[in-house]
């Protein structure tokens, strides 16, 4: 919907909320149980997905009234966004994979 500078469908933004749901109620445990490192990881990549959340209220609220400056800078934003987003959920699971492998209680397949 970004790209075709259109207002998104009811449909679309149910799917959106309850994705935002879904990545916060997985961020929480992670940052009162996680170690260390697992925490930090989850908190950059919280820090990251709530900026973007706001980008993309930002959007909504006026993509159907915004100047072609406007919609080139949200472009920009955009995907100097999704560049961080994947680095940081990539330093998540690099951080969460290190801990299960530290953790001699963790069961391993054989």
């Amino acid at each position: 919907m970004f790209n075709l500078e259109i207002e998104a469908s009811p449909d679309v933004w149910d799917a959106y909320r309850s994705c935002i749901t879904e990545i916060r109620g997985a961020y929480f445990p992670l940052r009162l149980l996680g170690p260390a490192r697992v925490h930090q990881a989850a908190r950059e990549l919280w820090q990251l997905i709530e900026q973007h959340h706001e980008g993309i209220q930002e959007w909504a609220d006026g993509i159907m009234t915004a100047t072609d400056e406007t919609r080139a800078e949200w472009r920009t934003r955009e995907e100097q966004q999704g560049y961080a987003l994947g680095h940081a959920h990539r330093d998540l699971i690099d951080a969460v994979s290190e801990s299960l492998q530290n953790n001699a209680a963790v069961l391993r397949p054989y």
